[in-house]
């Protein structure tokens, strides 16, 4: 197919060059050629010509304007030559026309084939969809194959089968929606992924009222572009959309690309504000968590051994929530996840993308489930942290041991987080025999401390969109994120050294922050997660 599609492209320039070629052989044949006494008299007479305004937008008929000219002067020879010249003209077109059908119905041709060989695999059910799928490729005319091929083409470029995205139109799908009433505007707040030109992906939001005020309004999103998409095909994008009536969420949303606004797609919306009676000042009370982590999209050979030992050291620093966002894990990885969730201090979104999205977007796509989770915790946590299960913010104070011994009960008004500095604890250069708890025995850190490679913890109702490294956009302007002194609390994160961002893994210090201050009740707290796991048959 691909084959066939170059060759057709090749048609198309070579018919293009040939009409420039055509175009200019008049211009020569009418300058060449000069008036005889011969020759028919040019027709003195004006006639009326109508010129359509090149704006595509602009198709009201008053957009016309009438011009008069000149019908050309006849011209024996030349208006022969011409003539005789567009008759080739229409024969060579011809022939590229049916080079492309030929083209074109071979590609269908083997899509056919390939349908008809899946029906041996497949069961009676399937066998009846692929048939009549082959059926309807045989039947279409010659006029219909490229038009045919294309709608293919599109329905198969993204599979949307086991994604948890919603599909709005070929490139643009959503993940999830919130009702922001943070200021005295209210918003649809949507996380959504792009494909190709912004300017061509708009979104349409349908704002559907029931009750005393039924009625349905219909507002163009507004486009922001995530700040760290890295010019990857696929991008992150928050879309916005001006909510019509009231403060309140009392509507149903749908959603339509604006090519296609008959088709509308119901999309769910969540609060980013806890419930509070009207008028009341939303205060630190309201919220059900102090602190949350959001972590990034977990996939690939995640340890379960260090899941546990993330979860049960996140807990001991004090946090009561922690969101997962599972992209492709393991069985077990996946049944410890449901254990924890059970206990009601885990949260599991699964987050699938279609394949070809997946590999074509930053990171499994981590700055959308990043503002999910900043959204997503609005109405629920205080403060919200963002990294990885093989980093912890650890305090680094004498008598400091939780984030509420470091962080206070609301930020200052013009603060809305902190940047936490980072350093690396390889587990490869130990500094004392390994113990079962890997943040326990690796106690070798790098001595240069990265003020790049920093994590945020954000008040989320003062951040508009977070980055990965840093506050991308705070609401207002004088909430700044602030720097964390490293000797209050430092990011700890295990994993071998990277050499980069002036970071330097050939000097190394003894850090035993975690042995010193956390050691006995971590290896308890291990432990009963092991036992209990057992009890529930889960083993790893």
């Amino acid at each position: 197919m691909f084959m066939g599609g170059v060759a057709m492209a090749r048609c198309s320039r070579a018919l293009m060059l040939l009409c420039v070629v055509y175009a200019i052989v008049l211009v020569l044949f009418h300058q060449s050629l000069s008036p005889s006494s011969s020759s028919t008299a040019v027709d003195d007479r004006k006639i009326p010509v109508m010129v359509r305004d090149n704006d595509p937008a602009e198709d009201d008929a008053a957009n016309d304007t009438i011009r008069w000219v000149r019908p050309a002067a006849k011209r024996g020879g030349c208006a022969q030559a011409a003539a005789k010249l567009e008759v080739g003209m229409v024969q060579l077109e011809k022939q590229v026309f049916d080079m492309k059908i030929s083209l074109a119905e071979r590609a269908l041709g083997e899509k056919r084939a390939r349908l008809l060989d899946a029906l041996k695999t497949r069961g009676p059910h399937q066998q009846r969809e692929l048939s009549s799928s082959a059926a309807a490729g045989a039947q279409s005319q010659p006029q219909g194959v490229l038009s045919a091929l294309k709608k293919e083409e599109e329905e198969e470029a993204l599979d949307y089968t086991n994604s948890t995205l919603i599909r709005v139109s070929e490139g643009l799908a959503v993940f999830s929606a919130y009702h922001d009433d943070r200021q005295e505007e209210v918003w649809v707040r949507i996380m959504v992924i792009i494909h190709g030109n912004v300017n061509s992906q708009r979104l349409l939001c349908h704002f559907h009222y029931n009750g005393d005020n039924t009625a349905t309004y219909i507002i163009e999103a507004k486009q922001y572009e995530m700040c760290e998409n890295h010019k990857k095909t696929y991008l992150g994008f928050i879309y916005s959309c001006s909510v019509p009536l009231g403060r309140h969420l009392d509507y149903t949303l749908a959603v339509s690309h604006v090519s296609s606004n008959d088709r509308q797609v119901p999309v769910p919306v969540q609060r980013v504000s806890p419930p509070v009676t009207s008028g009341q000042k939303v205060s630190t009370d309201k919220f059900a968590y102090n602190f949350s982590i959001c972590v990034s999209p977990l996939f690939g050979s995640v340890s379960p051994k260090r899941l546990v030992e993330f979860l049960e050291l996140t807990r001991l620093l004090g946090v009561q929530q922690i969101f997962f966002y599972d992209f492709s894990t393991s069985e077990i990885v996946q049944r410890v996840l449901r254990h924890y969730e059970g206990k009601r201090w885990v949260t599991v979104i699964p987050w699938r993308l279609p394949e070809e999205m997946s590999s074509n977007i930053w990171y499994h796509g981590q700055l959308v489930v990043n503002n999910d989770c900043l959204y997503r915790t609005m109405a629920q946590s205080v403060y919200t942290a963002f990294h990885d299960i093989d980093e912890f913010i650890v305090p680094h104070s004498k008598d400091a041991r939780t984030y509420s011994d470091i962080i206070p009960p609301e930020l200052p008004n013009d603060t809305c987080g902190y940047r936490f500095a980072s350093a690396f604890f390889d587990p490869v250069v130990a500094t004392q025999l390994p113990d079962n708890v890997m943040t326990v025995f690796s106690t070798a850190r790098t001595e240069v401390i990265s003020k790049v490679r920093t994590k945020v913890m954000v008040m989320p109702r003062r951040v508009f969109e977070v980055g990965i490294h840093h506050v991308s956009k705070q609401l207002l302007e004088p909430w700044e994120s602030r720097t964390f002194s490293p000797e209050r609390a430092l990011l700890h994160h295990y994993r071998e050294c990277l050499y980069d961002y002036g970071m330097r893994c050939d000097s190394w210090v003894n850090d035993t922050t975690i042995r010193d201050h956390y050691m006995p009740e971590l290896n308890i707290r291990i432990a009963t997660a092991e036992e209990a796991l057992e009890k529930a048959e889960i083993q790893y």
